[in-house]
């Protein structure tokens, strides 16, 4: 399996940990394997791995963002990212 190391910045990174699955069109392509503050102390780092054909995202501008569970009255979405986030990958190739 083809493996590729790459290295997520955010300003906040509530729910990402060690295991959080990054995602593209419903599957996993890659998960987070640590997270540390950066050097200056002003950014969240996510060290992560992508697989196989998803390391064509590892490349500076993909975009990676965080989804977690919203909970209301009359709509809820993404109730399974409760225990623990998910990343999603926005790629413009």
């Amino acid at each position: 399996m083809k493996v590729v190391q790459i290295q997520i910045k955010f300003a906040l990174a509530k729910g990402v940990t060690a295991g959080t699955a990054i995602n593209y069109l419903g599957i996993q392509v890659g998960e987070v394997t640590r997270v540390e503050l950066s050097e200056n102390n002003q950014a969240i780092i996510a060290h992560a791995k992508l697989w196989n054909s998803a390391t064509e995202f590892a490349r500076q501008g993909s975009q990676f963002w965080l989804v977690s569970a919203k909970v209301g009255l009359f709509k809820s979405e993404h109730l399974d990212t409760l225990i623990k986030g998910r990343l999603y990958v926005k790629y413009s190739g």
